[in-house]
């Protein structure tokens, strides 16, 4: 009878074992599949056209997106960032002078001054226009603004030193290197230049600078 039951008991669990290795053998494989199909995605994908990367279609009129690769200079800078390194660093020399023309679209005057250090707008300001006290939460949360005499502010101090705005204008630089602004949405046609410009004999000069 103990034969019988240790029998009995050793058939169990082979059956056991041999079902569990099934399972586990189904299981491998299950993964194994997973592995090639995700090996298999990632291959497709790297054997599409490096093209695809860098543009996409506009469904609607199908034209395609650009990158253009923009060449910088020997200190790596592109043409828009020399322009802006230039003026910051030329109108910020000590002793600096420039020249103001405000031109009338109505009759042949113009007004005329020679200007000390630079031209600066009214919008500029040595202190943040707005602030809060506290914590600065009410700027929001991923951003809780810059320290200012305990103060926050949301406002970022521009790369002159001050806060706030210049009134819109174009700026240049000419072949030999003059600078010259000009200022648009003006009720005066508005020249500032580094090198005094030639004005048509026509026109009337008036000097906003006193008499000596």
């Amino acid at each position: 009878m103990d034969r019988v039951k240790r029998f009995l008991v050793n058939t169990e669990t082979i059956l056991l074992n041999k079902k569990w290795k099934e399972e586990k053998m189904k299981t491998n494989k299950k993964i194994i599949a997973g592995l090639l199909l995700t090996t298999t995605l990632i291959g497709l994908a790297g054997c599409t056209d490096g093209s695809s990367s860098n543009t996409s279609t506009n469904q609607s009129n199908g034209v395609s997106n650009q990158n253009a690769k923009v060449k910088t200079d020997s200190n790596g800078l592109t043409a828009e960032q020399e322009n802006v390194k230039k003026r910051l660093e030329m109108e910020n020399q000590p002793g600096a002078m420039e020249y103001f023309y405000a031109f009338s679209p109505s009759d042949n005057t113009y007004f005329y001054a020679t200007v000390q250090g630079k031209v600066s707008s009214s919008g500029k300001s040595l202190t943040p226009t707005e602030v809060t006290s506290g914590d600065g939460s009410n700027i929001g949360s991923d951003f809780n603004g810059y320290s200012f005499d305990g103060q926050h502010t949301g406002q970022v101090m521009g790369q002159d030193g001050t806060y706030g705005q210049s009134a819109p204008y174009l700026y240049f630089f000419d072949p030999q290197g003059n600078y010259y602004q000009y200022y648009i949405n003006s009720a005066y046609q508005i020249i500032v230049s580094q090198k005094p410009i030639a004005i048509p004999s026509s026109k009337v000069r008036v000097d906003l600078q006193p008499t000596k």
